[in-house]
């Protein structure tokens, strides 16, 4: 855990700002309910994400398509830092 939060204090922020901050969770129902409301709020921003993007998606040549779907699929494109 300590090594962790020294990495997340080396991140880049607006301005060198840090705004984050940390809470220690350790109840596991908690826990879920954190987890469940993550992944609600990450699938309502890819849904608005989505609409707004289509318009501009349908306008690419078949060859664009193909390297946006790429890029879409790839870690980094899903928000995966490795």
């Amino acid at each position: 855990m300590e090594r962790l939060l020294r990495a997340a204090c080396l991140a880049p922020s607006v301005g060198l700002s840090q705004p984050w901050r940390f809470v220690l969770v350790t109840d596991p129902e908690r826990r879920a309910a954190i987890r469940e409301n993550f992944l609600t709020a990450r699938l309502n921003a890819l849904r608005d994400l989505k609409a707004a993007a289509d318009p501009l998606y349908a306008a690419l040549s078949p060859e664009q398509k193909k390297t946006a779907d790429e890029v879409m699929l790839s870690p980094i494109g899903m928000g995966i830092m490795m």
